[in-house]
């Protein structure tokens, strides 16, 4: 019994032994497949990170050239738009007549009247297009280009003034003396421009400088002027300054006309009505004569703007701007034996913002402050033909191929639309003869 119990345990001994070996060997081959496996794993993964840092370097260097060229990549489309704005619309008219005749006793009071208008108008409808002359790509510095609009955009302020003009009325021998003054503030209508310009960047492209040139011309009217304009762009901030200057005729006229002349005592032209066959009732007074002087002034403005503009590096599809500008005024000028009054520069501000909705679609709105009709709120709307890279939907938001400053190179460069002044001032003056005394 002894032996068997001995010879039982023996083999249950040599079993664990066996087991612990297989183990053991399992254990070890784990660890060796394991380790191989771990090897074999970090190879790939060194040879993967070689393949980038090695081989793929020059795949990186292809797709950042070409993440490069698509970053300034644009056909004609993407650089011309078609721009749809509003605006505001002023007109302002006062009235005056008093009843004369020479008798202050019977003299009649001076009645008044006044009517102001403010409205909106459809006072931007134009195309306008940049287009590069010289090549320009992701390895040019330089570019020269032109820029032009055809279409109805800019503003005319126009002034009539009447002074002391009189009108024969019953009984005879009295007048009416009419004095009136209207202004109208409105959109100019059709005109276009064309103009060159010429961007360069900087040493290490995080900025660049530029100048242009622009010449604007009004179909009716003929009005003309010229600009000169300067860009300073780095990164994301914008400054842009022009100056503006009248070219031609300053459309200044001076027109004095002998009006009615009558012999002494024969009021008969003074009355269209006719005379009445009661002559007792011309015995107050008549006039024997009546100068009539017209002034006139149609000139473009002069003047310059200056503007701050902004855009953001993660949302690139906005932008944000403040501009000043000032039409310069007139001092009191004779013409002929009258002279037209001082008139004061026009001055304003500016501010808006720029959105890239769809890469189709861009919206402009802002508030304008001026003695003019865009005083107030305005907005446009420009559907770009092509495309814009960046748009707060279906478009980049941001871009790190290129620098913000040569992504920039061919924006259409920022000018102030046309202001148009139109002067008219009619005065007269009399000659009273007494012939009831």
């Amino acid at each position: 019994m002894m032996l068997y119990l001995e010879g039982i345990i023996g083999v249950r001994n040599k079993m664990r032994g066996r087991i612990y070996k297989m183990r053991t060997s399992l254990l070890l081959k784990a660890m060796v497949l394991g380790t191989m496996t771990f090897s074999i794993s970090t190879i790939g993964m060194a040879a993967e990170i070689q393949d980038v840092n090695g081989l793929d370097s020059a795949s990186q260097t292809i797709a950042s050239d070409a993440a490069r060229k698509e970053a300034v990549r644009s056909s004609w489309m993407d650089r011309t738009d078609v721009v749809i704005g509003v605006g505001m619309k002023n007109s302002e008219e006062s009235r005056s007549h008093q009843y004369h005749n020479f008798k202050p006793w019977e003299n009649h009071p001076i009645v008044g009247t006044s009517d102001k208008s403010k409205s909106t108008e459809l006072n931007k409808l134009y195309i306008e297009t940049l287009q590069p002359v010289t090549h320009y790509d992701e390895n040019a510095k330089s570019v020269v280009f032109v820029q032009g609009r055809i279409g109805r955009s800019g503003e005319k302020i126009s002034s009539y003034k009447l002074n002391d003009y009189w009108v024969p009325a019953r009984p005879a021998g009295t007048f009416t003396v009419h004095n009136r003054q209207t202004d109208k503030e409105e959109s100019l209508g059709m005109n276009a421009n064309i103009g060159v310009g010429y961007r360069r960047l900087s040493k290490g492209e995080h900025a660049y400088v530029g100048v242009n040139a622009f010449y604007d011309h009004v179909f009716k009217g003929g009005y003309k002027r010229v600009s000169g304009g300067v860009e300073y762009v780095a990164g994301l901030n914008e400054i842009h300054a022009n100056l503006y200057r009248n070219v031609g005729s300053d459309g200044r006229k001076y027109i004095g006309l002998h009006g009615r002349s009558l012999v002494l005592r024969d009021p008969t032209g003074l009355y269209p009505y006719g005379m009445d066959d009661n002559q007792g009732l011309y015995n107050y007074a008549i006039v024997d004569y009546e100068n009539h002087w017209m002034l006139s002034e149609k000139v473009a403005a002069s003047g310059f703007d200056v503007g701050y503009s902004r855009t953001f590096k993660n949302a690139r599809w906005a932008r944000v701007y403040a501009d000043y500008y000032n039409w310069r005024g007139r001092s009191p000028v004779k013409v002929g034996y009258y002279k037209l009054n001082k008139r004061d520069a026009i001055k304003g501000f500016k501010v808006g913002a720029e959105f890239h909705i769809t890469p189709h679609l861009t919206l402009d709105a802002g508030y304008q402050t001026s003695s003019h009709h865009l005083s107030g709120p305005y907005a446009t709307l420009k559907y770009t033909i092509g495309t814009s890279k960046f748009a707060w939907h279906g478009g980049k938001h941001s871009e790190s191929a290129i620098t913000t400053a040569r992504a920039k190179m061919l924006d259409k460069v920022h000018r102030s639309d046309m202001v148009v002044q139109e002067t008219v001032e009619e005065t007269y003056d009399h000659g009273v003869v007494d012939v009831g005394l």
